[in-house]
């Protein structure tokens, strides 16, 4: 509870800090990241969703473009490679849970305005693992994932800034490209992460 009342003051904080403040730069960097997630799906009865943690970081390019004569907005890209994670747990069944990770190579796109974001990410299916065990991607589909979040500065020098990052996302589409996956069952899954972005300014100095 402490945790997210921190958090929440630093970005209300944040966005008072930015009111008066021209725009950012056009910039670009390196961004990682850690997520939580759960299926927000439907499972079949005596199975439950249960939240999983990734097995890897995410990992990728980010690309700030302002928008011209317009204080604190632009568009913020990103390409990378990013793991969501879910577990199931089975009733009746001790320490037999299903944790799986999947990976994709993501493309996608926020609309960045005072330090909140909204917006959508492609991603096109890498990896997957149940356990300790690796899944044929082949059976995957492209994933469609909304985004909502936060891009915060906590430092702003003359050559970049460090950032705060904060996702909360949900696949808009089925994870699989059949309902196969348990008892004629998709899955979608919610996740929310947190990371540190850098991004190098490309011009010389804050748009005014």
């Amino acid at each position: 509870m402490k945790v997210t009342m921190i958090l929440v003051a630093l970005l209300f904080s944040s966005v008072l800090a930015t009111f008066s403040q021209s725009n950012y730069p056009l910039a670009v960097g390196v961004e990682v990241g850690y997520k939580a997630g759960i299926n927000a799906a439907d499972v079949p009865t005596g199975t439950k969703n249960a939240v999983g943690f990734a097995n890897t970081p995410d990992i990728g390019l980010q690309l700030y473009i302002p928008f011209k004569g317009q204080d604190n907005m632009g568009v913020l890209a990103n390409l990378g490679y990013y793991t969501f994670p879910y577990n199931f747990t089975f009733e009746g069944v001790s320490g037999a849970d299903a944790k799986y990770n999947a990976s994709y190579i993501g493309l996608g796109a926020d609309f960045f305005v005072s330090n909140f974001t909204v917006g959508v990410n492609y991603g096109i299916p890498a990896s997957a693992k149940l356990n300790d065990f690796d899944l044929n991607t082949e059976t995957m589909a492209g994933a469609l994932e909304f985004r909502l979040g936060g891009h915060i500065p906590m430092m702003v020098t003359s050559s970049g800034r460090l950032n705060l990052n904060i996702r909360a996302s949900y696949f808009l589409t089925g994870q699989f490209q059949e309902n196969k996956l348990i008892g004629g069952k998709n899955t979608n899954p919610a996740s929310i992460s947190f990371g540190l972005s850098y991004l190098f300014n490309l011009n010389s100095s804050i748009e005014e």
